[in-house]
């Protein structure tokens, strides 16, 4: 049985006077260096948007940054930060679940990466977890640190550079969904027109949620608009749902009688819109029998804000209504933002004097074609954005003679995938990959570079179904047997190459020869995942146990961009 949202609210205050008053006292971390060239610049996670630099503490908990989270739910955050090119760094980050003043129970650790910094300027990664079941109902703390050379434990930062951040995080119970609550049944009538219109608060009876208040809730119906068609008794779904996303539904009776007033025209309803607006007769269904279209003599499409006069006719009576018109130049939106990036997704924000709804388009910065959607709000979550890519955006006022903005920017963060270092392939003068030709991709290389190298920018399309074809030239000496070229394709662009499917050519070679050819021509799969994605080249001294594990023997790994195209719809027959 739920409780009522006023008890709920009474027992989570004495929750949290209980947390307060019995909150865990936390160890700063020891053996700090500085955090000069290893810092973190901004975490977005739920409610906390904070952004630092390096003049900041090596250890700082910021004490007035929370967030809530439920358990069982699933969570995203970003961390930004900056690590010093050419080193290894460590980024982790924990959540003590069990509120107990530590980090280092099971599962306490949330977000573990590592690898070589190719860059000076601010990287992001985006972290997702799950808050589990058995997490302690409490305000506990979450810490996360990034560290130079070994990885950071929660308490040691073993006298390299970095730093270490702290957060309040709110664990709330496993969310329950709201309690939807109708009235038994609602009578109307149609106006003079044929029609009626109903509103969720029409048929809620008093619904709640345990946490979110009322006017927090989102009520839809299944229907809200009736005609001569629906007389009669008619069946109603309400459905509410909390912020969560988790629903409830009940149902009402709507009785539906027909107008049997006098005759009259209707009130019509005021026009909004942009540019200019042609009118269209309106028709009314006067005692669920007679079909009237309005007539006019006036001008029925509009540059700018007016009147048309409607004239219905029963062929008794003549009665007028008159239609406001109100006619809007848009304005250009401002202030458009990027936030909330992840490897495929952002939002977009704007502020707009006007309503909308508003047309966004985007591409990526080196693309010709520009992807739109309409929004009703003025915010828009994009998705299937291709991950470590550039785009632009631009909004404007859905309307034809609206102006869009200027161009902003935004960078997705970049898949993990496994490099060098954590590849376990040892660096040779003698084994390597000296050119590679895939599609457009014509890269030369020697002895000098590797054992990894991601290529970023340099890539090749295909479309699902087709053949890729190419070479691949590799150099070894001529007592190494056998040598292997292994390549493979992230056909479900998750980040890994471990499906089943994804090693798409491997051959071995063996002793005598010194420079080896490999001739490729792999098919697509249909059911690959469009856009961008990674194919990784590889040659090594003995089969490599996967992808990410070359054994410590000698060899050479490539990544390229790989873009892949949905097979194309086919065309529909008419007849």
């Amino acid at each position: 049985m739920k409780i009522k949202s006023h008890l709920y609210l009474t027992i989570t205050f004495l929750l949290f006077a209980f947390n307060f008053a019995n909150a865990q006292t936390y160890t700063d971390p020891i053996n700090t260096s500085n955090n000069n060239q290893f810092y973190i610049t901004r975490l977005l996670f739920g409610d906390i948007d904070n952004n630092n630099t390096n003049a900041d503490n090596e250890y700082t908990y910021y004490s007035t940054s929370t967030t809530s989270v439920n358990k069982n739910i699933n969570y995203t955050g970003i961390i930004n930060y900056r690590a010093q090119k050419w080193n290894t760094y460590f980024i982790k980050i924990w959540i003590d679940y069990n509120n107990d003043g530590d980090f280092v129970d099971v599962d306490e650790e949330i977000y573990s990466f590592s690898e070589q910094s190719n860059t000076n300027s601010t990287n992001s990664k985006s972290f997702s977890f799950t808050i589990p079941s058995g997490a302690a109902t409490a305000t506990t703390r979450m810490r996360m640190a990034i560290k130079q050379n070994g990885a950071p434990t929660p308490q040691d930062l073993g006298y390299q550079n970095g730093e270490v951040e702290d957060y309040n995080i709110n664990i709330l119970p496993v969310p329950t969904p709201p309690t939807a609550l109708c009235v038994g049944s609602l009578d109307v009538n149609l106006d003079v027109s044929g029609s009626v219109t109903i509103t969720p608060s029409q048929i809620n009876n008093g619904s709640f949620d345990d946490v979110d208040a009322p006017e927090n809730l989102t009520y839809s119906l299944s229907k809200n608009t009736f005609n001569c068609e629906n007389i009669g008794s008619n069946t109603v779904t309400l459905t509410v749902t909390d912020t969560n996303g988790l629903t409830d539904s009940c149902t009402a009776t709507v009785n539906v009688a027909p107008y049997s007033g006098a005759f009259t025209a209707p009130i019509l309803p005021t026009i909004e819109a942009y540019c200019s607006y042609t009118a269209v007769a309106p028709v009314m269904d006067y005692q669920c029998g007679q079909l009237i279209t309005a007539t006019t003599t006036d001008n029925t499409t509009l540059t700018s804000s007016g009147t048309i006069t409607w004239k219905f006719d029963n062929g008794n009576t003549i009665q007028t209504s008159v239609q406001t018109i109100n006619i809007t130049t848009p304005t250009t939106p401002t202030n458009v933002t990027s936030t909330f990036i992840t490897e495929t997704t952002a939002k977009i924000s704007w502020n707009a004097v006007d309503d909308g709804p508003f047309n966004v388009r985007y591409k990526r910065t080196n693309s010709s074609s520009w992807l739109e959607n309409t929004a009703n709000n003025k915010y828009i979550d994009l998705s299937n954005l291709d991950n470590g890519s550039e785009y632009e955006v631009q909004v404007s006022v859905d309307a034809p003679c609206a102006v869009y903005t200027n161009s902003i920017t935004f960078n997705t963060i970049q898949v993990e995938y496994c490099v060098g270092q954590t590849s376990d392939v040892n660096k040779s003068k003698d084994f390597y990959i000296s050119e590679t030709s895939i599609g457009t991709i014509n890269q030369s290389s020697t002895k000098n570079d590797g054992p990894y190298i991601y290529y970023n920018g340099i890539s090749n399309t295909i479309t699902a179904g087709e053949n890729l074809t190419g070479t691949v030239t590799y150099q070894k000496p001529s007592w190494a047997n056998p040598t292997v070229c292994s390549i493979w394709i992230d056909y479900n662009k998750d980040g890994d190459f471990d499906d089943g499917n994804e090693l798409v050519y491997s051959n071995s070679t063996p002793g005598g020869i010194t420079t080896v050819i490999e001739n490729l021509n792999i098919t697509i799969p249909t059911s690959a995942s469009s856009g961008k994605t990674r194919i990784r080249v590889a040659m090594s001294h003995n089969t490599p146990t996967s992808a990410c594990q070359f054994n410590y023997e000698e060899g050479d790994i490539e990544d390229y961009d790989l873009y892949i195209r949905p097979v194309p719809t086919a065309p529909t027959a008419v007849f």
